[in-house]
């Protein structure tokens, strides 16, 4: 955790279109304020808001890596980095333990009331 906390931003250049199902590894990061730059998997949309807390490149492509280069430079050169990493921080807040617990909560009880 303490170098996440250090590090700005994190990269995560997944292909795995169907590997990845959720994306804890890059939620984990922005908890420590990392703004994550991720490929373009539908795993990441439920979280991460393009240029909000973090930024998603399209990199299945012949030209992917280029793109995800000047994503990356992109953000290395923001003037907001350290807003997106309070975003994302704020964000990853949402999937603490006792808040996924408390969904699942009431999803089970509109379940068990239909």
């Amino acid at each position: 955790a303490a170098a996440l906390a250090r590090g700005r931003p994190l990269c995560y250049p997944s292909l795995a279109k169907k590997g990845e199902t959720f994306g804890l590894a890059v939620l984990e990061a922005m908890n420590c304020g990392c703004v994550p730059l991720v490929s373009s998997l539908p795993c990441f949309e439920d979280f991460i808001q393009d240029g909000v807390n973090g930024s998603r490149a399209e990199i299945d492509s012949l030209d992917g890596v280029g793109k995800f280069a000047n994503a990356l430079c992109t953000l290395l050169t923001c003037a907001s980095l350290e807003e997106k990493s309070q975003q994302a921080i704020q964000t990853a807040k949402k999937y603490e333990i006792g808040m996924v617990a408390e969904k699942f909560l009431e999803d089970f009880n509109k379940i068990l009331s239909s």
